[in-house]
């Protein structure tokens, strides 16, 4: 996955649930589809996600983690990006990896505004 473009799709569903589906287009040419459905206990009204990173970095506008791919597990952040009740918000990013481990990419965190678990 390292230079995979990934298109994010975090759901709010506004019954306590949320749905997270991960779009990403290798550069072997192949798509790949992760999908989180039905996840609960999540506040309806007040629910965010954002990217944090384990051997690798992303791009936005801006670079999450280390260029060299060493960032650990929960070492580097984006920003929280609020999800409203019935909407769906999607991001697209570009995925690195230092390919060591199968878990060396990004992770999708769901939490509330104060940073707590969603």
């Amino acid at each position: 996955m390292d230079g995979a473009k990934v298109t994010t799709y975090v759901t709010n569903n506004g019954n306590g649930t949320a749905d997270v589906k991960a779009v990403m287009m290798g550069n072997d040419g192949n798509t790949y589809v992760q999908e989180y459905n039905g996840i609960n206990t999540v506040d309806p009204n007040d629910f965010y996600f954002r990217f944090t990173v384990d051997g690798s970095h992303i791009e936005f506008d801006n670079v999450i983690g280390a260029d060299d791919n060493s960032t650990g597990f929960w070492g580097a952040h984006s920003e929280m990006i609020n999800v409203p009740v019935g909407k769906t918000v999607s991001t697209r990013i570009k995925n690195f990896t230092n390919g060591v481990s199968n878990w060396n990419n990004f992770c999708v965190v769901l939490t509330r505004q104060d940073n707590s678990d969603a």
